[in-house]
């Protein structure tokens, strides 16, 4: 019993990062054709991707306050469901405040930075989903860690 509940855990993990991936590739795409005329209906497109890992991190919260048994300590639990949830968070943020400070253009310059969130969002995707098999993926798993600091060291 303790491991399918084991598996719902890491299921829901995968999925917030999946959604990550998801809204940072949106972001990327209205970026790219950007057009200040559809920005509002970009903006909800993102906010559905936002409501989803959203949705995924009131399914966290209610399985560790249910849960007697967890696979891993609550507070990491806890942690690593805000981080995710942050991380698709700040990628709708940049969206709103296009839209509220009425930026006109997107320059190169922060395309670049967005494609290097990207990286950043398909290396936390690719740990996360190595957590069910900790013990047999330890090494790559250790891996994507030094590749997201890598990439967040570029991106500084």
């Amino acid at each position: 019993m303790a491991r399918k509940q084991d598996s719902e855990y890491y299921s829901l993990f995968i999925k917030m990062s999946d959604t990550a991936v998801r809204t940072q590739a949106k972001l990327m795409s209205i970026l790219s054709d950007f057009n200040i005329v559809s920005l509002y209906d970009k903006l909800n497109e993102l906010h559905a991707l936002e409501s989803e890992g959203d949705k995924y991190t009131h399914q966290l919260m209610g399985k560790v306050a249910h849960d007697f048994v967890t696979p891993i300590e609550r507070d990491d639990i806890i942690s690593l469901t805000h981080e995710l949830d942050e991380i698709i968070d700040t990628i709708e943020d940049v969206l709103i405040r296009i839209y509220m400070f009425n930026i006109k253009e997107i320059t190169d310059d922060a395309k670049e930075m967005l494609d290097a969130v990207g990286k950043c969002c398909k290396a936390v995707f690719e740990l996360v989903s190595g957590f069910s098999e900790f013990r047999s993926k330890s090494g790559k798993l250790r891996e994507w860690i030094i590749e997201i600091n890598r990439l967040e060291e570029l991106s500084d």
